[in-house]
């Protein structure tokens, strides 16, 4: 099938799956031919091979189709400026070995196309929803097929397809649904895409064995680069490195038992987990790849849905930033990933050719490629940036453990770099406290860990043996790497900062190592308040009064539990005074909420600030006073 695809999610905001004002202001961005002449040969820095672009309906942004020229909102003189664009973006892509592949949410039509024809009337305002019946016409069928085939003859440069068969199919049987995408697309892709890529996303429904069915049946040829795409852990890709279920839910057996032959998966790792810090976890992006690369893996996709990293709206120093695009200030995740992924598909280095391997469960020295890539994207010196890549690998944990001791699904359902959660978890029965967004330490001590082998909180209090992975241990690891992330960011022999992206780099490795310490003593907090629990049951059989901690008085044991909250609290203090300078004012966070989901809390968060979070955190902890103390 050739190389591993190493791609890149990139929602655009033009005709977008979501409408909010945290995509929406990318819009004049992403129009300047300078983000794209920077953002690609960046990826291609990194290692990446490919760019995946995501939109419901692109095709009407490039091509006035023939047969429906109402499909097309613009002048002759604006679709000439649009065909502009999407042309130097895909030259930029062929002159840096970058594949741009376009993704679009199958049976939409034009929102002019809509209005003006009564097609597929929920595309008339892309922002009313993506969920519900869809119109499976022949009229609407024959537009899709039209407009694609014109965009792939006008634009030959395109590297691919990309097909999302979940979005307003509903309606219809799943047999009806699978067949619809079948129909409507294969026989393209066997026309226009046999050197190309062609990619087809799957869901829990249509039952992944109706997707693998549907390619291995078609009676054509599909292109030799073939791919199913699903989404690992469902949204939320940076937990556990293991595969335990995609979207929905589905575990996707069906699509790899028996060995595949007519396609490769292609995993998706989404990022809707840290917007405003930098990511460094080296050692788990690698283990991610090592442990679900097989011979039916093509390749992954890193991105995210509701974070585009085109204008930077979340960190504003004071003072001209050393950077212009957000993708630049997170240099340690895309060179991280990009690095991991070059590293499995068995490329050479590049100039730096010293490659360590990680040893140990937190690596101790980067392999070259990414030490220089760091060096010239940071602008550290040598021995800066391998203190700063070690320490971000370690503090980065904390993102993999908050993200882990929950078992998450969809986008809004979590958000590890501000500990909340948007909404109630549906699937998988998960606790939820409508005090407040904030994941509170009530909601630890029953959540179900996404990691089969990790004991809940309850479990294990009330003497859970089958799980080799405890609390305890969990908040020994976090604690120790973070522990360790602080003390190389704190040696007295550590070079000044060389430019204001290492500085903030220093600051926002700095700020996982707090956060994570806060949220391995709020596990640890969970723990007492299930003890607590456990002992008030007993109080009847074992004439007690009042309860108590293995046996500790009541007094005793509310002074250890204001201990520990009052330690974590210290920690997510000490996270405020990092970020302050580097992120004065709230943003704008699509898991807060839209115009068609938002959750009614208590106390609701609106914006995103890391001083709103030690707020809810202020007030959980005097709650849990009271809730003691009763």
């Amino acid at each position: 099938m050739g190389d591993m695809l190493r791609g890149v999610k990139l929602n655009l905001p033009w005709n977008s799956y979501r409408v909010h004002s945290s995509l929406t202001q990318h819009d004049e961005t992403m129009r300047k031919p300078e983000f794209w002449r920077r953002l690609i040969p960046f990826l291609a820095d990194c290692g990446f091979n490919a760019l995946t672009l995501w939109s419901i309906h692109p095709w009407s942004l490039m091509v006035r189709p023939e047969r429906w020229p109402d499909a097309c909102p613009f002048t002759d003189r604006e679709l000439e400026t649009w065909q502009k664009l999407w042309r130097l973006i895909f030259r930029t892509g062929i002159e840096n070995g970058v594949e741009i592949i376009l993704f679009n949410w199958n049976i939409f039509v034009s929102p002019e196309l809509a209005r003006s024809r009564g097609l597929a009337r929920y595309s008339a305002d892309l922002a009313t929803g993506y969920n519900g019946p869809g119109d499976y016409s022949a009229e609407v069928q024959a537009y899709n097929r039209d407009v694609v085939r014109q965009v792939l003859e006008t634009f030959p440069e395109i590297g691919g397809l990309g097909i999302g068969q979940n979005e307003r199919m509903e309606g219809g049987s799943l047999e009806r649904w699978q067949q619809w995408t079948r129909d409507t697309w294969f026989d393209i892709a066997e026309e226009y895409l046999q050197e190309k890529t062609f990619i087809v996303r799957a869901h829990t429904r249509p039952a992944p064995s109706m997707t693998r069915r549907a390619i291995e049946e078609y009676p054509g040829k599909l292109p030799p680069r073939m791919f199913i795409d699903i989404k690992f852990n469902w949204s939320h890709g940076h937990a556990t490195p293991d595969f335990h279920y995609m979207h929905e839910g589905d575990d996707g057996r069906a699509l790899r038992d028996p060995p595949p032959s007519k396609y490769k998966l292609l995993f998706t790792v989404r990022n809707e987990d840290f917007f405003g810090l930098d990511y460094g976890g080296v050692t788990f992006m690698r283990e991610l790849v090592r442990a679900n690369s097989r011979e039916d893996t093509g390749g992954f996709l890193v991105g995210s849905e509701c974070l585009i990293p085109a204008r930077e709206y979340v960190v504003r120093p004071d003072g001209d930033r050393s950077w212009d695009f957000l993708f630049e200030r997170q240099p340690l995740f895309w060179c991280g990933w990009g690095h991991a992924l070059s590293e499995s598909a068995g490329e050479r280095a590049g100039p730096a050719t010293n490659r360590t391997p990680a040893t140990g469960h937190h690596t101790r020295a980067v392999a070259g490629r990414l030490q220089a890539v760091v060096r010239r994207h940071v602008d550290a010196e040598l021995s800066a940036a391998d203190a700063l890549v070690r320490a971000a690998d370690l503090a980065s944990r904390a993102a993999n453990h908050i993200a882990s001791s929950i078992a998450s699904t969809w986008d809004f359902t979590h958000y590890s770099e501000g500990m909340l959660k948007g909404v109630r978890q549906d699937w998988f029965g998960q606790p939820f406290d409508a005090a407040s967004p904030l994941i509170s330490v009530r909601e630890l001590v029953d959540a179900r860990p996404l990691d089969p082998d990790w004991l809940s909180i309850r479990e294990y209090v009330n003497g859970g043996t089958d799980k080799p992975v405890t609390p305890p241990m969990r908040i020994e690891e976090l604690l120790a790497a973070c522990r360790e992330a602080l003390a190389i960011l704190d040696d007295a022999a550590l070079p000044a900062a060389g430019s204001q992206l290492e500085a903030y780099e220093r600051a926002s490795a700095r700020s996982w190592a707090h956060l994570g310490c806060c949220f391995a003593l709020r596990l640890e907090a969970a723990v007492l308040l299930a003890r607590e629990d456990l002992a008030r049951e007993k109080l009847p059989e074992c004439g007690m009064h009042e309860p108590g901690d293995s046996g500790r008085g009541a007094a005793e044991f509310r002074s250890h539990l204001s201990d520990v909250l009052l330690r974590s609290r210290a920690h997510y203090a000490d996270l405020c005074e990092c970020l302050d300078p580097w992120i004065p004012e709230p943003y704008p966070l699509l898991h807060l909420g839209d115009r068609f989901i938002t959750e009614e809390f208590e106390v609701p968060m609106h914006e995103f600030h890391h001083r709103r979070v030690l707020e809810l955190i202020d007030r959980e902890i005097a709650s849990i006073a009271v809730q003691s103390n009763a």
